[in-house]
């Protein structure tokens, strides 16, 4: 796995432009322009409006002295292509879109979304994708909980492959290179370097089992200051996971992955953690219009703080669809979950220290509904319910969130 993280930091600089070049090269290309039948290059406009009755999840009488409810209008005007020659498949979407608050006007802002990809193909045994993607949005408030711009912009640049050595067992890997920043608070911009090699077992009677390993160095440009202490709160990052997939039935199938994981931070050791990390789900195709979707989880995952270094989530969601046509789908999710933060590292450099450890209970209920009347056009709507409840009342809200979506293709 060393061998692997060196070789790809290496790589880094040489592949942080390939993607753009390649793309440039394509969209230059008077291939593209003379697009077989077969291809696809359409044209979008969606529009929709959200009503948050509390966008900032703040208590009920929160700092602003009433709820934070607001009403989100936006427009966004992209392009989809889907160029394919011979075995090889070019996939682009770019949109740019347009977001107003009807009260936080403070927020408004303009997104982007860039993703593009080009899946390639070596003869019948080797094949892989190459990629870019390029996001900004605004983050959620369910941790910042105040009136601040929590814009973020995340670029991400991977190569993948995937040999099959014989029939039934695949072997790959996957070199990722990504970056994150937040307007006007370089403290949370990092930048990741992250590798993976896997093997997959795909016996012809269609259940499937594997095994997938994980580094990842992340580093923040940007110390954080604790006390007057400049901290480095970059990390190093190993998971080992397996995986399976298991046809129980025509009508019933179950899926999970189960492994450890474990981080390494570059300062104040005593954040470090290590555990097991849990999760299944199992689907049930009721007929042919109807499924239902059980999930559950015991995961731990890191979390950058000073004073949590990772969480321990537990939790079950379920999901039941109903598409009475192929143009009517109805679907909903239940789900509970509860979260611990823990890894305080001040409980463990003055153990007589009175720190709360913060457990946090959220309870969320949403139904959506999507209608495509036509194949150029999309309607949808949903409304959503949640409710977190801590043992630190500061982070308690309740939230309902109703949305209108419309798409139409040009």
């Amino acid at each position: 796995m060393e061998f692997l993280v060196n070789l790809f930091m290496r790589l880094a600089s040489a592949i942080r432009k390939a993607p753009l070049l390649l793309m440039a090269a394509i969209l230059s290309s008077p291939a593209l322009l003379w697009a077989s039948p077969g291809d696809t290059v359409q044209a979008y406009i969606n529009t929709s409006i959200t009503h948050d009755n509390n966008l900032l999840r703040l208590r009920s009488a929160g700092s602003l002295g009433q709820p934070s409810a607001d009403t989100i209008k936006q427009g966004t005007l992209g392009m989809k292509v889907d160029w394919k020659q011979g075995r090889q498949e070019v996939l682009l979407d770019a949109a740019v879109s347009e977001s107003r608050f009807s009260r936080f006007t403070s927020l408004n802002y303009r997104g982007t979304n860039l993703q593009s990809r080009w899946n390639w193909q070596l003869g019948n045994s080797l094949g892989g994708e190459i990629g870019y993607s390029r996001n900004t949005s605004l983050g959620s408030f369910s941790e910042q909980q105040s009136l601040a711009n929590n814009l973020n912009t995340q670029h991400n640049k991977f190569v993948g492959g995937k040999w099959q050595v014989q029939p039934g067992l695949h072997l790959s890997g996957t070199l990722n290179h990504a970056t994150y920043s937040v307007a006007g608070n370089p403290v949370y911009g990092n930048e990741s370097t992250s590798c993976a090699v896997g093997a997959d077992f795909t016996p012809s009677s269609g259940n499937t089992a594997g095994i997938r390993g994980t580094r990842q160095v992340q580093s923040y440009p940007a110390l954080e200051t604790f006390s007057g202490v400049p901290v480095d709160n970059g990390f190093t990052q190993d998971q080992l996971l397996a995986t399976a997939n298991w046809l129980y039935s025509g009508h019933v199938r179950v899926n999970g992955q189960a492994g450890v994981v474990s981080r390494t931070h570059n300062q104040v050791p005593e954040r470090d953690f290590s555990g097991a990390t849990l999760r299944g789900a199992l689907t049930w195709l009721a007929s042919g219009k109807s499924q239902l979707g059980l999930t559950a989880w015991n995961e731990i995952n890191g979390y950058d703080n000073l004073t949590t270094s990772f969480t321990r989530s537990k939790g079950v969601s379920l999901e039941p669809t109903w598409s009475p046509s192929g143009k009517l789908n109805v679907s909903a999710q239940l789900q509970h979950s509860k979260r611990d933060f823990l890894g305080n590292p001040l409980l463990k450099l003055f153990p007589g220290l009175l720190a709360p450890i913060r457990q946090d209970t959220v309870n969320s209920a949403r139904l959506s509904v999507s209608y495509q009347p036509a194949r150029t056009i999309s309607l949808s709507a949903s409304i959503q319910d949640e409710r977190r409840r801590s043992n630190q009342p500061e982070f308690d809200y309740d939230d309902r969130t109703i949305k209108l979506n419309m798409t139409f293709g040009l």
